[in-house]
C-alpha cells in the first residue's frame, strides 16, 4: 500500500500498472483506502457516451410521460 498525497503520485501509480501488477492499493490521507483494479478487457464496460446517451433517454421519457399525464397542460 503506498500513501498518496499528490496528483502525481497517483498518476505514478497509475502508470505502472500492468498485467502482471493489476491491483494497487493506495491511502489518501483525509479520505481513506482504495483498491484500484486493471480491467483487461475494456469491451465490456460502456463507454461515458453511451451511459450519458442512455439516462439522457430516461429522462426523455420521464418528462414525455409527466407531461402526458398533467392534465394541466
Amino acid at each position: 500500500m503506498k500513501e498518496v498525497i499528490t496528483a502525481s503520485d497517483l498518476m505514478e501509480q497509475l502508470i505502472n500498472m500492468n498485467k502482471e501488477n493489476s491491483v494497487c492499493q493506495v491511502r489518501i490521507p483525509g479520505k481513506g483506502l482504495y483498491v484500484i483494479v486493471l480491467q483487461d478487457d475494456y469491451s465490456t464496460v460502456p463507454s461515458s457516451d453511451q451511459m450519458l446517451s442512455d439516462k439522457e433517454n430516461e429522462v426523455s421519457e420521464k418528462i414525455g410521460s409527466e407531461i402526458k399525464r398533467n392534465p394541466f397542460l
